[in-house]
This record gives C-alpha cells, sequence and structure tokens, in this order.
C-alpha cells in the first residue's frame, strides 16, 4: 500500500469482460479517519488511486454485491463523526463513482458483512456502547435493510463468508 494503515476493509474484484483483477483497500486509519480508496492491479502489481467515499469510515465492512459493486457499511466515522455510522455507500468500479443507499437500522463499526444472492448481510458489531447481537440484511432491489435475526451472543471484530451450497 502506500501507505501503511489499519482498520481499513479489502475485497477481490474480477471482471472478465474488461479483464479487471483487483483487490481494493478501502477506508481506515493512518492517523486520521480516512475516506480514502486505492486498489492493486494484479495483472501489474501496481497500485493506484480512485474516488474517495462520501465518508470517512474506520472499521467498516465491505462486500462485493450481487450486483458487482463494492459497499462500505457502517464504521467509525472519527473525531468529525465521532459515532458509530449506519450509513451505507455503494461503489461502481467501472464508472468510478460513490453513491449513498439506505442506511442501516443501527449504527455499528467492527462488523462483519456478506453479499448472498438475496443481499447482503451486516452481522454483529460495536454501536458505541454495547457489542451487538443483530443481523441486518439489504434488499438491492427495495433499497431497505431490515432485520433478520439475533445472534447467539453480541461478537464484533470477526469476519464472515458466503460458503457455497453443496
Amino acid at each position: 500500500m502506500r501507505k501503511p494503515k489499519s482498520g481499513f476493509s479489502s475485497i477481490f474484484y474480477r471482471n472478465t469482460y474488461k479483464n479487471l483483477n483487483q483487490i481494493f483497500v478501502i477506508g481506515g486509519n493512518d492517523g486520521q479517519v480516512q475516506n480514502r480508496v486505492e486498489y492493486l492491479n494484479l495483472d501489474d502489481l501496481q497500485w493506484h488511486k480512485c474516488a474517495s467515499m462520501l465518508n470517512r469510515r474506520d472499521e467498516l465492512a465491505c462486500c462485493l454485491g450481487p450486483d458487482n459493486k463494492i459497499y462500505a457499511i457502517g464504521g467509525y466515522g472519527g473525531s468529525a463523526n465521532a459515532s458509530c455510522l449506519s450509513t451505507v455507500e455503494r461503489y461502481d468500479p467501472l464508472s468510478n463513482k460513490w453513491e449513498l443507499v439506505a442506511p442501516m437500522n443501527e449504527g455499528r463499526r467492527a462488523l462483519a458483512a456478506v453479499a448472498m444472492p438475496d443481499g447482503i448481510y451486516a452481522i454483529g458489531g460495536y454501536n458505541g456502547k454495547d457489542y451487538i447481537d443483530s443481523v441486518e440484511s439489504y434488499d438491492l432491489m427495495r433499497d431497505k435493510w431490515t432485520l433478520v435475526t439475533k445472534l447467539t451472543s453480541p461478537k464484533c471484530t470477526m469476519s464472515a463468508l458466503a460458503a457455497p451450497d453443496f
């Protein structure tokens, strides 16, 4: 990376039609909460800047949605926005543009996110006061978040992975 940082999220992005193989590094903290986004082109191993997020985010979660766009979810907004964010942004790698989508029902940082064919799931996290035991789902067609279930116990700073059907 161009500069060391923590609290970022990363996504592998492949577009066979455009012959793109990239690893995106999104947000994080290098002494200040960042909205910067960069990617490593896996074909020439060079780092490139791209459009910055609309919001600064540390301890965010990201996932590649079923629409092949990158979603930046929640996080911590830094001293200018010292709260756990409920906002969500969507990035189109082909147009290099970010846009806001519907916010989650609860602000959360240090959460996990995973995309499934039916939507995007935000799992657990920390709301600034307590660890969170809820899971929310984002419906891309309706642009709406819905509470799905509760975890068996509150969790934060974890990972999630979508498992294929066997």
